[in-house]
């Protein structure tokens, strides 16, 4: 998975998370997907998705 590789080689790439959380809502894997929601909205609070990125985190809850 390029996206977890990002994270790992660049931990404050703020899409990379966002792509992961996203991937892994779509898995049903809860805990992972707010883990790097809360990851992208840290490093990028005010980026273009943080909105669509809180929305998920209520979901999530």
């Amino acid at each position: 998975m390029r996206a977890k590789d990002a994270t790992a080689m660049q931990a404050d790439d703020a899409d990379a998370h966002l792509l992961l959380a996203e991937v892994a809502e779509k898995l049903n894997k809860r805990d992972e997907a707010v883990f790097e929601y809360k990851s992208y909205l840290k490093l990028d609070p005010a980026g273009g998705k943080s909105k669509a990125a809180q929305k998920a985190l209520e979901r999530l809850k």
